[in-house]
């Protein structure tokens, strides 16, 4: 078996989910490639797909949220992602029937699940969107408790009824299924070509390959007698490495040896490449990754120069104006601090925001 080096495996990583040379078409072909854009603060689901499209706008993004070339659904670890409207069938037919934490929860409200859904659906038909105070509204005393951390929502967006409008700094509105075009949406298990979990390893592992089957857990959130028996059938057909950790990283493309990082890259929180590995030290040392992987479940920032992980990154933005600060764990040559500012005022033209410089401290 070929082996393969952690230097090759970030490099790799980079290359297949579009940051490196060969970028997107459009954000929608992005979150396609990439099955979803985590995207629980929507600014930074935008950063993820800016930091993926070429020349991706503001505007664009707003046409395909307009237009439902792009949603907010529940998905992969119960997390909330921007999808393809296509894709949301896959998300449905592999987490749908999935036990979670919802039932007993609105158990213990004294509310039942199925009729609190049905409720929401005759709402949602009311009209095109509806804005989550009326869902305050319909549950009553309890609607905090019904609706924290996505609450209700997210079985309502599993059963395939209800999608989250996509807008920044957050949710403000819900609209039924029923108001996608159907050729946008699939034929929901009609003549579908693979299953959601066929459809979740392709997608996987050329986007995010190499990795191991342990990465792959991780970032489903599937627990493994869901999904080994068919996950065997397919990996036969990939191409396979050995790391130098001893595991054995699978590709559905080869991997390429002469991949080089042409410029810095400002990879912005919780950055697909950042939640999809149970394996967190691919490219940062194991002293380093605290300062990504921060208390809560907080995922920073991460800046990259060179292949190398760099340090992290933060903006802070007053009226239209934005600043930059990095911190980072090595010196940086006044070269290198260049293209870095470079690449800061690129993501303030597209934050739409005047650039107002960038500070650099050694953590």
């Amino acid at each position: 078996m070929q082996s393969v080096d952690k230097s090759q495996v970030a490099l790799n990583r980079l290359h297949n989910s579009g940051l490196l040379q060969e970028k997107f078409p459009s954000a929608p072909d992005a979150s396609r490639a990439l099955f979803g854009i985590q995207s629980q603060y929507q600014q930074f689901g935008e950063i993820s797909l800016f930091n993926r499209v070429l020349d991706l706008t503001k505007k664009e993004l707003q046409i395909s949220y307009d237009q439902n070339d792009l949603i907010k659904i529940w998905g992969q670890r119960m997390t909330v992602h921007m999808y393809a409207p296509a894709d949301w069938f896959f998300i449905h037919d592999v987490y749908a029937d999935k036990n979670n934490w919802l039932r007993k929860h609105t158990d213990s409200l004294g509310h039942d699940l199925d009729d609190l859904l049905n409720e929401m659906e005759q709402l949602l038909l009311s009209d095109k969107k509806i804005p989550k105070e009326a869902f305050k509204e319909l549950f009553g005393k309890h609607a905090k408790e019904l609706m924290t951390w996505g609450g209700v929502f997210i079985q309502g967006s599993l059963d395939g009824t209800l999608f989250c409008v996509p807008e920044s700094p957050k949710t403000r509105f819900y609209t039924h299924r029923k108001w996608i075009n159907s050729d946008k949406q699939g034929d929901w298990g009609i003549n579908q070509d693979k299953t959601g979990l066929e459809t979740m390893i392709e997608r996987y592992f050329s986007a995010y390959g190499p990795a191991t089957i342990n990465d792959f857990k991780h970032w489903t959130g599937l627990r493994k007698f869901e999904f080994q028996s068919i996950l065997d059938k397919i990996l036969v057909n990939y191409f396979s490495y050995l790391g130098e950790d001893g595991q054995i990283y699978y590709s559905k493309t080869e991997i390429q040896t002469n991949i080089q990082q042409p410029k810095p890259l400002l990879l912005g929180k919780f950055d697909p490449l950042f939640v999809s590995y149970g394996k967190k030290d691919w490219l940062a040392n194991e002293k380093e990754v605290s300062l990504i992987w921060r208390p809560a479940g907080q995922i920073e920032a991460v800046l990259i120069v060179g292949g190398l992980f760099c340090g992290t990154w933060r903006y802070k933005i007053t009226g239209n104006k934005v600043i930059f600060t990095f911190y980072l764990t090595k010196k940086m040559t006044k070269k290198n601090q260049l293209l870095v500012e470079k690449e800061a005022k690129n993501m303030a033209c597209f934050l739409e925001k005047e650039y107002q410089g960038s500070l650099f401290e050694l953590v």
